[in-house]
């Protein structure tokens, strides 16, 4: 190689490495974009997941419900309620749980599942009455259905009557329908299959009411022997059960005449702004957890361009 040659290529040498820095700055400085910008959107997704959670656990909350809840002194709420949504039919109320809820009636069984009380669009969906039932739970058997729901809201709190020290000391509640008080006497819990249509076959005649209660009580986890003739009147409370996606969770009361005073108000009250208090405290955490962790990436990656 001549020395013209030499110097040439001596001269190209700085310009190529130049160059190669130039392109690693650029992926260097593609690489910072990326991050920051997953950063960014890990936050926004973060952010709205909390607070998607936090309206879907809102909607299902029974302290959403309580100044409208129907008592015999008062029911000009729940009128309203009734006047705004002509589908809402009644008031279901389990005493030391956090069922306290209208529900409604539709002319199927999918309607409620995804919309709110009021009859717009909600995930939570609401307590629905089976569309074959009537209103004024006349039939010998009526089911209302609930999403199972964490932190006992909508029907996740039926899963303590799997419990037998809770199934004994929770034996009563209420139900509001048809314009009455009724009273509510727990006596069985079960797990079923949501395909069996001879346990799923609401509105019953009462002439095989004997039949259909003995098959019933054969599924029972446990239950409480009660006075129930075929002329009784029962209602179902149904919701999705830990296993199979048919699986199915049921307790089973007598509709009575004798409404009795709900012993709880207070622990649950008490119960409720605890609930309420840990959960705006976890989502509040959370928060600043994945804030933390997107400024410490943003200050790591200034840090090393600075390096």
């Amino acid at each position: 190689m001549n020395s013209k040659a030499f110097r040439k290529q001596r001269r190209l040498r700085p310009k190529i490495a130049y160059a190669v820095l130039g392109a690693i700055r650029i992926l260097n400085n593609l690489v910072d974009a990326l991050l920051l910008g997953s950063c960014g959107i890990m936050l926004i997704f973060g952010s709205y997941a909390l607070y998607d959670n936090s309206r879907i656990h809102a909607d299902a909350a029974e302290r959403m419900y309580e100044i409208i809840e129907p008592n015999r002194e008062n029911c000009i709420s729940f009128d309203a309620l009734v006047r705004k949504n002509p589908e809402v039919s009644g008031w279901l109320n389990i005493y030391g749980t956090e069922i306290s809820h209208p529900f409604a009636k539709a002319d199927n069984n999918s309607k409620y599942a995804s919309r709110g009380i009021d009859g717009t669009y909600a995930l939570s969906g609401s307590l629905f009455l089976d569309y074959r039932n009537q209103k004024d739970f006349s039939d010998f058997n009526s089911f209302i259905y609930g999403h199972h729901m964490e932190h006992d809201e909508m029907f996740g709190a039926l899963d303590h009557f799997l419990e037998e020290s809770f199934f004994t000391e929770h034996r009563y509640g209420s139900l509001y329908a048809d314009g009455i008080l009724h009273g509510l006497e727990i006596f069985a819990v079960l797990k079923g299959d949501a395909y069996d249509t001879v346990l799923y076959a609401p509105g019953t005649d009462h002439e095989h009411a004997d039949e259909y209660l003995e098959y019933v009580l054969e599924k029972s986890i446990y239950q409480r022997n009660i006075d129930i003739s075929a002329d009784d009147h029962l209602v179902f409370l149904s919701t999705c059960a830990d296993g199979m996606s048919n699986s199915r969770l049921l307790i089973i009361a007598k509709i009575s005449d004798t409404v009795h005073e709900e012993p709880y108000i207070e622990e649950e009250r008490i119960h409720r702004i605890l609930t309420v208090q840990d959960k705006d405290s976890y989502h509040i955490w959370l928060m600043a957890g994945i804030a933390g962790i997107a400024v410490l990436i943003f200050y790591f990656i200034k840090h090393r361009n600075k390096a």
